[in-house]
């Protein structure tokens, strides 16, 4: 096995989350308008009535609310989204029928989704606790809500209730036993009533 063989492949899994929904309008659309728009409400709320001028001179109380509303939504996605990374199965590990190439890395995905977890925690006790810079609040608060929003898009992106595949082999209303798309032959075992 080649030497960086793991790695890879967690980038191409990363690379397949990240570009697959790009080509389903719907999913697109649920992104910006609940998760981005509805989701961050409090936080376009928190920004469209400050009062601030020319340079930016918001007051300490309100920039503290804005980043941790940056941090409690970039926390509550990823805590929300994981789960799919943490539990997730060999089917939605699979690119196409045969593709059993990222079954290798179920377990690194397992800790990818827990790292996910554990850096919007740090991210959050860094602008929330640690930094008293307000520019540096706002930058980290920025930089976990981008990280929350890329989270969700990943870890939903084989979500069955936002993406609409037709599974050939479940049109009949059942999984064939041996895993392949036969021929019905006469036999009606099998079958959903």
């Amino acid at each position: 096995m080649e030497k960086n063989y793991k790695w890879k492949l967690l980038y191409e899994f990363l690379k397949d989350r990240y570009n697959k929904p790009k080509e389903m309008p719907g999913y697109v659309l649920y992104f910006l308008f609940v998760i981005i728009f509805v989701g961050s409400f409090g936080l376009f709320y928190d920004l469209f009535s400050a009062e601030y001028g020319v340079n930016l001179e918001w007051d300490d109380e309100k920039i503290k609310n804005i980043v941790m509303n940056m941090t409690n939504v970039s926390l509550s996605l990823v805590t929300a989204s994981i789960i799919d990374l943490i539990f997730i199965t060999k089917n939605s590990l699979k690119r196409s029928e045969d593709d059993e190439e990222f079954f290798t890395i179920k377990r690194d995905i397992n800790i990818l989704g827990i790292s996910f977890l554990i850096i919007v925690f740090l991210l959050w006790i860094l602008a929330n606790a640690i930094f008293v810079n307000r520019y540096m609040k706002l930058i980290i608060g920025i930089i976990s809500l981008i990280f929350g929003y890329y989270v969700w898009w990943i870890c939903n992106s084989k979500n069955k209730l936002l993406v609409h595949t037709i599974n050939i082999n479940n049109l009949l209303g059942n999984e064939p036993e041996n895993g392949r798309n036969d021929d019905l032959n006469g036999d009606i075992n099998g079958f959903n009533n």
